[in-house]
């Protein structure tokens, strides 16, 4: 199986894991706008889980985004440039973008692990469980980017090479 096969798969496992978060975040914060504003009763718990979720859901979403080109971009500045432009930027974004998140997977790695001790209020579960969003979305970054700047050594013959 090629890697693009295996990102296929990691795509889809990623993209389940990001709809059973969602789901949850959406039963939850309906329950606990429910209990706190129609039966005057909140749930403190309610708020621990949604959060683990969303930040979660937002890692995770953000390499689907980027696996399906959905990232945000300055398309004025960039359309202006000519193809070697272009590829200069591409080039440029896609090394500080890796720099950036190597370190934000070692940073993320060493805060996750330092509060793994440390227990949320209500439910008691490690917050580094939460705090661990951060080094696995960067490196299911990292994996995301390796194939558009794969791209960019050999481009399309059509396009000059997508934007990663």
């Amino acid at each position: 199986m090629a890697v693009s096969g295996l990102l296929v798969r990691l795509d889809a496992a990623v993209e389940a894991v990001s709809a059973l978060f969602m789901g949850a975040l959406s039963i939850l914060v309906f329950i606990g706008v429910v209990y706190r504003y129609v039966l005057v009763a909140p749930i403190a718990w309610i708020e621990e889980v949604v959060r683990l979720c969303l930040v979660w859901v937002t890692f995770l979403g953000a390499y689907l985004a980027m696996r399906r080109g959905r990232h945000i971009a300055m398309d004025v500045v960039y359309e202006r440039l000519g193809p070697g432009g272009r590829r200069v930027a591409d080039a440029a974004g896609s090394a500080l973008l890796a720099v950036f998140l190597l370190v934000l997977a070692w940073y993320g790695t060493r805060y996750a692990r330092a509060f793994m001790g440390a227990r949320s209020p209500y439910l008691g579960f490690p917050q580094g469980v939460t705090y661990f969003a951060l080094p696995v979305g960067a490196v299911l970054l990292l994996l995301a980017l390796g194939p558009a700047c794969a791209r960019l050594v050999r481009p399309a013959p059509s396009d000059g090479g997508p934007r990663p």
